[in-house]
């Protein structure tokens, strides 16, 4: 499933949140987003995003989207089923395996519930996004840096997460700027619990885990 917080405008779906939890039968094989079919609105391909146009409030229109591998193996289509889109800046999402997108310039509050959610937080700003529910070993958070900014790097570089808030360095490993994006609730007292975190700037990707820091 599929939330996002508002309508009508161009939004997007990073490759590696669609793909979050979809695997290869063969261990050690890549898979790569192979093509989006079906979404009545329209979709289009960009550099690390499938970009699509938001349904009216209150529709659920689907997708499908097919991977493959690195030796051109084509998995079955897969179906995505938008979540039903409200004006409001919580959302909720469902028993399934849902990826909510909270869009920047708006404070969302983001409650995955049941199943393995990506968070996807869009904003280069701290702009009062809260996650209520991360869960470890199920979810994952995605986060952009600035293009080019990643290779030879770690996570660590990147992200860290400390009494629950998230920051992301929006400078370079070298010259860091960091900038809270968003505050998780549920490990706002937690230390050491593992954060899946995906991580893109459109050339590259990292996908791994860091530790969250709790600090009297």
């Amino acid at each position: 499933h599929l939330a996002n917080d508002a309508t009508g405008y161009a939004a997007h779906i990073p490759y590696s949140a669609l793909q979050f939890n979809d695997t290869d039968p063969d261990a050690g094989d890549a898979i790569f987003l192979n093509s989006v079919d079906g979404y009545p609105y329209g979709t289009s391909f960009g550099p690390g995003f499938v970009t699509y146009i938001l349904p009216a409030i209150g529709s659920s229109p689907t997708l499908t989207y097919e991977v493959s591998d690195q030796f051109s193996n084509v998995s079955d289509p897969t179906t995505s089923t938008f979540a039903e889109y409200s004006d409001t800046s919580a959302m909720t999402g469902t028993v399934g395996d849902d990826i909510l997108i909270s869009e920047a310039g708006v404070a969302n509050t983001l409650t995955g519930d049941a199943g393995k959610d990506v968070f996807v937080m869009t904003a280069t700003s701290n702009e009062g996004d809260i996650i209520m529910d991360y869960t470890t070993g199920e979810d994952a958070i995605w986060v952009p840096v600035p293009a080019g900014s990643i290779d030879g790097f770690t996570l660590d570089d990147f992200v860290h997460v400390i009494n629950g808030v998230l920051e992301v360095n929006f400078g370079s490993a070298g010259a860091p700027d960091w900038v809270q994006t968003a505050f998780i609730d549920n490990l706002q007292y937690e230390d050491n619990v593992a954060i899946t975190i995906l991580l893109d700037d459109t050339s590259s990707s990292l996908t791994g885990q860091i530790l969250s820091n709790f600090y009297n």
